[in-house]
């Protein structure tokens, strides 16, 4: 793949996409599918109904429609021998063209409740186990056994295949963010920058988009708008750029700040404290470090600095974590508050994102960096290299 040059001297690492050429895609299917039969096994069920999409994929593949209007449409049913994919009227054909590991692919029209129980009694299922259900439709399937928390664990915790795989995906998301730090300038349009970023993803093969690539700047930055805008860059603006993509059916996460021009007093300190929360934060991951230990290493940072009052930690989590779905266990501590405290594992792969706002000084701006990082036996590894390894040049308007 040809490099392109960018304005910033720094080499990124483009998709190799040899993930998908060296894991065997079968086998780490058939191993996704024993994980949750475990789950199965210990709460003595022979089905589980998978609604959320992030569930049915796991154990199927199934790619789904990246739509509002889709949400929840692609579902299954795995029991001990079979597995069913239910899914709209329009992908039932190319699922039983392209997927012969389905045992039998089925349309979700019409009454879901009748669907389920048709499906619960023609594959002989007496105890069924579901992740999460409208309680509309399980007031009419009694006896059901709540099973969402337990799966979502299973899949916090990533095989080797699913750790390559990421790897390409935060490869692929590194060329978006630096596409949008090249399209950063005085007088171009949030949406413009944001446009960048999803135009280079999709070039690289990204499959969708977690959610809109949230490019925000100048006191945007300050209320953290969370999505793009018809505003104008101007001179001196920070720029928030948090960009999530999905690549074979996992979510990457990086969040880089920079400012267009020349930054002053003030955002050096400001950038200069989130830069060394956010090392903070990766020195303190390791298995059995748990999760409000890494928030904490990350504000007293920011606290020792003397932006305490404007920490992340009245507004966000300090991490989350990645796979199926972009926020997966494991699971931080929600604003205010110390639960969730969730214990770090080998295998979990989070993204500390520590911020600095002031939306009561939106024209002080804001900013959060953020990088996708794997737990180790000895500690962490990184999965992207687009956050510089210093907080002095890359990000704070060297070169603009």
């Amino acid at each position: 793949m040809q490099q392109r040059e960018s304005s910033y001297q720094f080499e990124p690492v483009y998709p190799s996409h040899d993930a998908m050429r060296a894991v065997d895609l079968k086998r780490l299917r058939e191993k996704r599918q024993g994980r949750f039969r475990d789950v199965m096994n210990r709460e003595d069920l022979d089905g589980l109904l998978l609604t959320a999409t992030e569930n049915a994929r796991y154990v199927s593949d199934v790619r789904p429609v990246h739509s509002v209007y889709f949400t929840g449409s692609y579902q299954a049913l795995l029991t001990e021998e079979s597995l069913v994919v239910l899914a709209p009227a329009g992908d039932v054909p190319r699922i039983d063209a392209q997927m012969p590991w389905v045992d039998e692919a089925v349309s979700t029209s019409g009454d879901a409740a009748d669907l389920y129980a048709d499906l619960v009694t023609r594959y002989s299922v007496e105890n069924l186990g579901v992740d999460s259900l409208d309680f509309t439709i399980a007031d009419r399937m009694p006896d059901l056994t709540p099973v969402g928390d337990s799966l979502a664990r299973e899949r916090g915790v990533k095989f080797p295949e699913e750790v390559a795989i990421l790897d390409d995906a935060g490869a692929l998301c590194e060329v978006a963010v630096l596409k949008a730090l090249d399209a950063v300038e005085q007088g171009a349009r949030e949406y413009e920058v944001a446009a960048a970023a999803e135009h280079a993803a999709k070039r690289e093969g990204a499959q969708g988009v977690s959610w809109n690539p949230a490019t925000f700047s100048g006191t945007n930055t300050g209320l953290f708008l969370r999505y793009d805008s018809e505003k104008r860059i101007r001179y001196g603006d920070f720029v928030v750029l948090g960009y999530a993509f999905v690549y074979e059916g996992y979510n990457m996460d990086i969040t880089v700040t920079t400012v267009a021009g020349e930054p002053d007093r003030e955002q050096r300190e400001v950038y200069s404290a989130v830069w060394d929360a956010r090392e903070a934060a990766i020195n303190a991951v390791e298995p059995g470090a748990t999760a409000r230990e890494v928030r904490d290493a990350a504000h007293a940072v920011i606290d020792d600095r003397g932006f305490g009052d404007h920490s992340f930690v009245d507004y966000q989590p300090i991490f989350h974590g990645l796979g199926m779905n972009v926020y997966e266990p494991p699971f931080a501590p929600e604003a205010g508050e110390d639960e969730p405290n969730d214990e770090l594992e080998t295998g979990h792969v989070l993204v500390p994102e520590p911020g600095i706002y002031f939306p009561e000084e939106p024209s002080r701006g804001g900013v959060r960096i953020g990088e996708p990082v794997l737990v180790t036996d000895e500690g962490s590894e990184r999965l992207a290299q687009v956050v510089p390894d210093r907080h002095e040049g890359l990000y704070i308007g060297e070169g603009r």
